[in-house]
């Protein structure tokens, strides 16, 4: 069975943090709810969850997955794909995804959108070069 875990970045300073992902909501008397969102890390020394408070649009699920380096690939990491075809070799980077449509699985899409491959057959051809939330504005 894969390990279900989760990152994302932290509200108050920005960095990742890594661990379970609850999402809780606050209704006021008046009708008004606020949603928050956590990633919760066990602490083997006190027995106890903490809760951090994440920039929801950061939350990324690990695929169960290693790159060609034995790094983990989460969603939302851009990937360098390499494949060999007819002794030709081919490079491009493309994002990675859960598509219950192409395979029903983690797939990497390219080129504005355009999906090209389920990633779980294709592993030893990518390596993590980054992630999308990390490289917004860089080009």
């Amino acid at each position: 069975m894969r390990e279900i875990k989760f990152k994302a970045k932290r509200a108050d300073n920005g960095g990742w943090i890594y661990g379970y992902y609850g999402k809780g909501c606050f209704e006021f008397q008046d009708g008004t709810k606020i949603f928050r969102h956590y990633i919760l890390t066990w602490s083997k020394t006190s027995s106890e969850f903490t809760r951090f408070e994440v920039i929801p649009e950061t939350v990324c699920q690990y695929t169960g997955l290693k790159d060609s380096n034995d790094v983990e690939i989460w969603e939302g990491d851009l990937c360098l794909l390499r494949n060999k075809y007819n002794g030709i070799q081919a490079k491009g980077t493309a994002e990675v995804f859960f598509s219950y449509e192409y395979a029903g699985g983690w797939t990497l899409t390219a080129d504005g959108g355009k999906t090209c491959a389920n990633i779980s057959t294709r592993t030893k051809m990518v390596e993590v070069i980054g992630n999308i939330h990390d490289t917004e504005g860089q080009a």
